[in-house]
């Protein structure tokens, strides 16, 4: 596991980034495509579903957590077309900014995707992991051996290591919760190893009995 200084460079959300772990595990130079939130628009068109599911995810929580009072109801047009611009009217409608920074990022290898994060600090002061995954394109899985729907190659051995590197950022930026969505449940029992639990309001408990995107969150220490 690489040793990661405990820094101020570490608040920065590219930080997450097992870079080096990535480059040993292949035994050459991985190539790396990074998006920062001054780049929010291109984020937004090329990650449509995770950035919809981030500002679902973020006006819901507010509404259950935050501000019990806040009518939602705005926001249903964007959410029947699924679409991510969403999060523009549920600013409008906190009156604050939902996303205060974000950090999306592709690695490849030899021209195929080896790696790619999305992460956000999100309203109201959550550190928010949008999506990671980690994947040995020559090492495809049979079906009847993956672990989780959504594991289709065999990974990196670097899921401990990034989540270690999300929590110093979480610490460093003074977040009160590291959130997510677990797409299913074995995903949901991955992520409990790590400290996750499933969100208490009833929507996330709804959302748990069926077994998909699941709502979750574990306290900053």
């Amino acid at each position: 596991m690489e040793s990661i200084p405990l820094s101020s460079a570490t608040a920065d959300l590219s930080s997450v980034l097992p870079l080096g772990g990535i480059q040993t595990y292949f035994g050459g130079t991985v190539e790396r495509t990074e998006l920062p939130i001054s780049q929010l628009d291109i984020i937004m068109s090329e990650c449509q579903s995770a950035m919809f599911l981030l500002a679902t995810n973020c006006a819901i929580r507010a509404k259950q957590l935050v501000k019990q009072n806040l009518d939602l109801s705005p926001l249903v047009p964007y959410l029947e077309k699924r679409d991510p611009r969403v999060i523009h009217k549920f600013e409008e409608l906190i009156d604050d900014e939902a996303i205060r920074d974000i950090y999306a990022c592709r690695c490849t290898f030899d021209n195929e995707l080896v790696a790619s994060i999305l992460l956000a600090h999100v309203f109201p002061n959550d550190l928010y992991i949008g999506h990671v995954e980690f994947a040995d394109p020559s090492q495809p899985i049979p079906i009847h051996q993956r672990k989780s729907v959504m594991q289709t190659h065999r990974g990196l051995g670097l899921l401990s290591p990034f989540m270690e590197r999300v929590d110093l950022c979480a610490q460093h930026r003074f977040c009160d919760r590291i959130t997510l969505v677990a797409n299913e449940t074995s995903q949901q029992h991955l992520f409990e190893r790590y400290g996750f639990s499933v969100d208490d309001y009833p929507a996330a408990k709804q959302q748990e009995s069926e077994g998909k995107l699941i709502p979750m969150h574990k306290t900053v220490r």
